[in-house]
């Protein structure tokens, strides 16, 4: 026999004892499959009510419910429905909704005004056009 077929008879032992350990159950096998069926799947969360609203506006709201779910313990995504969603040109840098002691740009500011209803109660955020301001307007506007 030469070297060819010892290389030959190698690689038709090295596939039969993968396709043997491929049918043939190994210790544990049916173990690790029972555990398998025990992981629990995943919970799908309930999402934000977002109305009739674009997939842009959803976008913006979706910035003001991030803030308000960091803000605001006890809440979850399902409490939220988007009550309102107007686009507004406000007087000045603070949306609308100034904090006392606080200075803002005068300048013509566009934004949103979301309203949303959370368990009863109405929470007012404003998003400016670029969504690098997220705020709630905790007074009347």
């Amino acid at each position: 026999m030469n070297t060819r077929t010892y290389l030959l008879i190698g690689v038709f032992i090295g596939i039969l004892t993968l396709i043997t350990l491929m049918f043939i159950p190994y210790k544990g096998q049916a173990e690790l499959m029972d555990s398998l069926d025990t992981i629990p799947a995943p919970q799908v969360q309930a999402q934000p009510d977002f109305g009739n609203l674009t997939e842009s506006q959803k976008v913006t709201a979706n910035s003001a419910i991030s803030n308000l779910l960091s803000s605001t313990p006890g809440i979850s995504p399902g409490d939220i429905s988007v009550t309102s969603f107007e686009e507004k040109q406000f007087p000045d840098a603070s949306l609308g909704c100034p904090e006392k002691g606080k200075m803002y740009a005068q300048s013509l500011t566009d934004g949103f005004q979301i309203l949303f209803q959370v368990k009863g109660e109405e929470y007012d955020y404003r998003v400016n056009s670029d969504m690098s301001v997220v705020k709630r307007c905790q007074q009347s506007p």
